[in-house]
């Protein structure tokens, strides 16, 4: 097989290349058109020498269109218009593999697994009658049915020996959240170390470097304790090996491609498989023996060793692994095989960009498509044309002669120009960029060495202006806004992609033809423009560490779609992002009162579990079955991935109430504090975040609950309150509770009979702000209870009301010398 280039001996691809076939079919045309009149078609005639050299020019064009689509398009913005395979393959994570993924190619990960089921932070459970949740450790009744909420996802991290574990657990929140699926959260737990013990003797065949055999020996063991996923950088064999859509498919990773299978955890691990993975090793000639144990001092086991839940095995570095050469042992430089073992797990890993940072598509070539030369130059010198011109002998006459036919080639040169310089524009023809709506393009033919200006009428500088307006106005096709539309429609049929409804739907407000049809090119090429990030993005939630208000991308997608700008405003709700957490526990009481419903009302009965609402900010001049309205719900359940279930909220700040304002609001204050709250988790890991993050947060979450209709629910009974309050003789009791909540009343009651506490003819009670505030109790010594009722929610009815009593009873005291006031717990 040789690698010599030839040239093809068959037809051309195009007859536009074939100077031949242009010349013989040149002359069939002339001879149907002036065949009594003109029978000379041989080489000497000026007529096809004319052809001749227009048939030549034309395969010169021939030859450029057929340049590779890289070099056609050379020289512009490629990355807009037709973006390269890392970054329009590629998407955000939608299966647990990809998630693997992601995980792994975090800096300081060294394994890591997804459970599709993360054990509940507060467990729930629901009453047959429907509507009322609970916290499962509050309810006793037997027809109460548990309540697993779904999307939510335990990762499982297992580090490296780099960085600290809390540095590596961050960084791996942040990545996840940064490409989190549409309602769906991460438990993310670091996987103890179970040390795997090995007390083997291994048979091996002559090696110069027993260390290295040692340190190949041990990466063995701890693959197959600890199945990996394998990296590939680009230009690698196992990468090329890969088809590009396999190689490009899940999440960009910075490390470069995942070859090879992903394993899953082991929970058991067996002597044969240790032994399969040992005989792997080109210098292992047979095992002697082999047993495990799970510690040092522990019990050898022959076959298999069970991994405790929460757990991922590992090499024991004082594991025994003795080298044997014809029996007898080897010394083997410990320290030499750890260096050499470390040499080893780094060169395994590619350097974070080594794969999918860098663009696979083919690199264009400059092939200066505009450039023309003009056919005079072709000509030989007898006609006079070309840069010699004539002797100074020629007659006036003979001069008028050459001078009328280089004007008469001009009319075939001039077309020819201009098909150069529109080449020359499919960059800019296929890309999504703003610009004019120019569809054609020419360029002059002036050429100094032929003073060509002095064919043409008008100043030389004006010409390309002239030429310009001239192709676009002449050219069959009708407007040139309509051309650049369709051309944008194509690059959006490469994606399967269509927008255009919005224009024509909804539009009563008086825009003119031309206006809509300047917003519908100026909305796909926004979309164009957006589309790496919309398509990889379709199916991802906002990043709830992110401190900005960046939208997900369902919502910038159905914006685009819709071609909407600043308004109406819209919010995405992911409700699992409102499910209960672990500080919800202490809701529950351990007095006689009773348990009260975590949320009544619920909608649906699992008011969490994939589901997301999205609420848009309403025209409150707009009627109700606005055609614009009705599009927007058509374009969200059309978006929206088909295993969820999506609702829509209009709200508008009208003579009813501020509702969209409010929601607004209680919106951003929950994302504000969901952040500082997980924030806080991660640093502290099982630790407990301070009473203000969570109080904030729970808060918050209530509201937009409430807000949405997705239940009522009860006020916060955990708020800490003094134990003991003591006052001088005649002064007010000052009660001081850390935190409130806004729309809830807070009324003091007396510990035994329930009853309302009374000053001045009036009710000791004080409404929330979201703060602390202080209830004045009266100056005599008593035991009091504070109970939390909610303003109107829904209606004025009993029932929008919910009530709870706080957890705590305050006792005042009189005394003739207070003391410091004892602080609360």
């Amino acid at each position: 097989m040789t690698d010599a280039q030839t040239l093809p001996t068959g037809p051309f691809e195009h007859v536009a290349m074939d100077y031949d076939r242009l010349r013989a079919a040149g002359i069939r045309h002339l001879e149907r058109l002036a065949g009594g009149q003109w029978t000379d078609y041989n080489a000497h005639d000026p007529g096809v020498t004319i052809l001749e050299q227009l048939c030549y020019a034309i395969t010169d064009l021939g030859y450029r269109i057929a340049h590779p689509i890289a070099d056609l398009l050379a020289g512009g913005d490629v990355d807009v218009a037709l973006p390269g395979p890392a970054a329009i393959l590629s998407c955000d994570p939608v299966t647990l593999l990809d998630l693997r993924k992601l995980v792994v190619d975090v800096e300081g990960v060294k394994n890591a697994w997804i459970e599709a089921e993360a054990p509940e932070e507060a467990p729930l459970v629901a009453l047959p009658n429907g509507g009322e949740i609970f916290l499962e450790a509050a309810v006793h009744d037997p027809n109460a049915r548990p309540l697993a909420i779904a999307g939510v996802l335990r990762v499982l991290v297992q580090t490296d020996d780099r960085w600290p574990a809390e540095v590596v657990l961050a960084r791996v929140a942040a990545r996840l959240h940064g490409q989190r699926g549409l309602c769906h959260d991460y438990v993310v737990a670091l996987l103890t170390p179970h040390e795997v013990w090995v007390d083997a003797k291994i048979e091996v065949g002559p090696v110069d470097d027993p260390a290295a055999v040692l340190a190949e020996i041990r990466e063995a063991l701890d693959a197959e304790l600890a199945p990996p996923l394998r990296f590939a950088g680009k230009g690698s064999a196992a990468a090329e090996a890969l088809a590009v859509d396999a190689r490009y498919e899940g999440p960009a990773l910075d490390h470069g491609f995942i070859v090879g299978e992903a394993p899953p955890l082991r929970r058991t691990v067996r002597s044969s498989d240790l032994l399969h993975a040992l005989m792997n090793v080109p210098a292992v000639r047979a095992v002697r023996s082999l047993s495990l144990a799970a510690s040092a001092t522990g019990p050898r086991e022959r076959w298999f060793l069970e991994i405790p839940p929460g757990h991922a095995p590992t090499l024991a570095t004082g594991s025994r692994l003795t080298l044997l050469r014809a029996g007898l042992p080897l010394c083997v430089d410990a320290a030499a095989a750890q260096a050499r073992l470390d040499t080893r797990r780094v060169a395994a890993r590619p350097p974070a960009r080594a794969g999918q940072g860098a663009d696979e598509r083919p690199m264009g070539r400059d092939r200066r498509l505009a450039a023309h030369r003009s056919l005079l130059h072709q000509f030989p010198a007898a006609y006079g044309v070309g840069p010699f011109g004539l002797p100074s002998s020629a007659p006036a006459e003979r001069r008028a002669q050459a001078r009328q036919l280089a004007a008469y080639l001009l009319l075939f040169d001039q077309p020819l120009a201009n098909a150069f310089a529109q080449l020359a524009r499919a960059r800019t023809l296929l890309s999504p960029e703003e610009r004019p709506p120019q569809t054609y393009f020419a360029q002059p033919t002036g050429d100094p060495q032929l003073d060509l200006e002095g064919l043409v009428r008008g100043a030389p500088k004006a010409q390309a202006a002239w030429l310009d307006d001239a192709v676009e106005r002449t050219v069959l096709g009708g407007d040139p806004r309509e051309r650049q539309n369709r051309f944008l429609c194509h690059l959006l049929a490469r994606y399967a992609e269509e927008i255009g409804d919005h224009t024509q739907i909804g539009n009563g407000d008086g825009a003119t033809v031309d206006a809509d049809t300047e917003a519908l090119i100026e909305d796909r090429q926004r979309f164009l423009r957006s589309y790496p990030r919309v398509s990889r993005a379709r199916g991802s939630g906002h990043d709830i560490f992110a401190d900005t208000d960046a939208a997900a991308g369902l919502v910038e997608r159905v914006r685009l779609r819709l071609g909407l700008r600043e308004r109406p405003r819209i919010h995405l709700v992911e409700h699992v992002l409102l499910r209960p957490v672990r500080e919800d526990l202490r809701q529950i009481s351990d007095d006689v009162d009773g348990e009260v419903p975590l949320l009544t009302h619920a909608d649906g009965g699992d008011p969490w579990s994939l589901r997301l609402s999205f609420v848009v900010e309403a025209d409150p001049n707009r009627a109700a079955d606005d055609p614009f309205e009705q599009m927007v719900a058509r374009t969200i359940l059309a978006e929206t991935p088909a295993h969820l279930r999506p609702s829509l909220h209009w709200l508008a700040d009208d003579e009813q109430g501020a509702h969209w304002s409010e929601f607004d609001a209680a919106w951003r204050a929950l994302r504000g504090a969901y952040r500082r709250y997980r924030e806080a988790h991660l640093q502290l890991g099982d630790g407990e975040v301070e009473d203000a993050l969570h109080f904030t947060l729970r808060d918050a979450r209530d509201r937009v609950i409430e807000l949405l209709g997705l239940g009522l629910a009860a006020p916060l009974r955990d708020i800490p309150l003094p134990h003991r309050v003591a006052v001088a003789p005649g002064e007010a009791a000052p009660i001081r509770l850390s935190y409130s909540q806004r729309g809830v009343l807070y009324t003091l009651c007396d510990e035994r009979s329930g009853a309302a506490i009374t000053a001045d003819g009036e009710r000791v009670a004080v409404e929330g702000i979201g703060d602390a505030i202080v209830l004045s109790a009266p100056p005599q010594a008593a035991r009091y209870r504070i109970l939390a009722r909610k303003r109107s929610v829904a209606g004025d009815d009993a029932l929008s009301r919910p009530e709870a009593w706080l957890h705590a009873c305050v006792e005042v005291e009189l005394r003739e010398v207070v003391e410091e006031e004892e602080p609360a717990p």
